[in-house]
């Protein structure tokens, strides 16, 4: 039963996001697709794709008014799904994600920059476009940890968006984001499994944190102040469940 529920899910999601590109498409027939048309339709489909999926979402702070990068821990591969309904922005991801049915083509008529990790030549490639996304006044969304985690606080962070953001002098936003339930987490198994033990609950509990701009000349230093807050805030996330 709980299995059907989440397949159930599935369906109905990808339904949901073809609904939503099929005008799109032909939208783009008369007018041209940008950047901010393509944040514009990921956004609107959060607002019938968060309650598909069952997710209760609590926000605390604010999106930023201008071009930063949001740095942010990694739980689960539904964590941008979540946090596109607060704030916009290009997702820096594995280059695994362009082999994902759907997901792939949504990804990139939203807003996505692919990076193979294994790879120090595509690394550098993403660093640069990064740069150049940003100084075009555009947000990018990086996941410093490179994979996903089930463990109480961050892994360790990657460190060449830091020194990129300290060089450029662009303002890090950091981000937390925390289930309730560590079902949540997706940890050695496939998308697949992932998915099925995920949203084979009725609800997701789930909180998303926005901490203030982080800014300095020194990459190290930015890392470390990134890093120690979204620790922090994980533990606080924590501390209010548990108190409630």
């Amino acid at each position: 039963m709980r299995s059907i529920v989440s397949i159930f899910r599935g369906i109905i999601t990808a339904l949901s996001m073809i609904l939503y590109l099929i005008p799109y498409g032909i939208r783009t027939i008369f007018k041209k697709h940008t950047p901010e048309s393509g944040f514009r339709l990921r956004k609107a489909w959060t607002v019938v794709g968060n309650p598909i999926l069952g997710h209760k979402i609590e926000n605390r702070g604010q999106a930023y008014d201008g071009a930063a990068i949001y740095m942010s821990n990694h739980r689960s591969f539904s964590d941008p799904l979540i946090q596109a309904k607060f704030f916009d922005a290009y997702i820096i991801a594995k280059a695994e994600v362009a082999d994902i049915p759907l997901m792939s083509q949504v990804a990139l008529i939203t807003g996505i920059i692919y990076v193979k990790r294994e790879s120090l030549k595509s690394r550098k490639d993403t660093r640069l476009a990064l740069v150049d996304t940003l100084l075009n006044g555009y947000n990018v969304l990086i996941y410093p940890e490179g994979t996903t985690g089930a463990q109480e606080g961050t892994k360790v962070f990657k460190k060449g968006a830091f020194f990129s953001a300290a060089e450029h002098q662009i303002p890090i936003i950091p981000v937390a984001i925390e289930y309730k339930d560590p079902a949540n987490y997706w940890v050695g198994t496939s998308l697949a499994k992932h998915f099925i033990k995920q949203y084979s609950k009725w609800r997701t509990t789930v909180v998303v944190s926005l901490g203030d701009p982080i800014r300095s000349d020194d990459g190290h230093e930015l890392l470390q102040r990134t890093q120690e807050w979204i620790d922090q805030e994980l533990i606080d996330i924590k501390r209010r469940w548990n108190t409630k």
